[in-house]
């Protein structure tokens, strides 16, 4: 059965060459080090955009020495995510927060067993997160499900 209903989302690619114009465009400094902060920040333009503000108000435009610390969001990219988070539902955030206090992705199993909500519930809440691009997912033989480290840094701040 064909799906005839309009597009909700996007997913766009081949975004490389206009995402390092941005950084261009900012004065940053230290080339090498732009594919750790445009993968830092999941190449989303306007993240990066924020972040190349922050990188070259604070750190004169070096980015080695932005990323060499402590992840710093943003003020501009906190309110964004508030947001965001504001229109998210309990469960979605609880679950979040799971994520976020693990250092490795979680498969559902071990979601699961980190509170009381439904294999239901819990199917629901990833395929929303993940619709909203703030749950990654992986497979490696199993399926894990994991949070970048800008919502991991957010949801630990708030």
């Amino acid at each position: 059965m064909a799906d005839h209903h309009p597009v909700k989302l996007l997913n766009l690619t081949g975004m490389d060459e206009n995402v390092r114009e941005i950084l261009k465009e900012q004065g940053l400094s230290d080339n090498e080090q732009w594919l750790n902060l445009i993968a830092l920040y999941q190449g989303n333009p306007l993240w990066l955009k924020l972040a190349a503000t922050l990188i070259k108000d604070v750190f004169s435009g070096r980015v080695s020495q932005y990323l060499e610390g402590h992840l710093v969001l943003p003020e501009d990219l906190k309110a964004l995510l508030t947001m965001q988070f504001e229109r998210l539902t309990k469960t979605e955030k609880i679950t979040l927060v799971w994520l976020s206090e693990e250092d490795n992705p979680l498969t559902i199993t071990q979601i699961l067993n980190k509170g009381s909500i439904s294999r239901s519930e819990l199917s629901n809440t990833l395929q929303s997160l993940l619709r909203r691009f703030l749950v990654e997912k992986q497979e490696d033989g199993e399926i894990y499900f994991t949070i970048s480290p800008i919502i991991k840094e957010y949801c630990l701040i708030v």
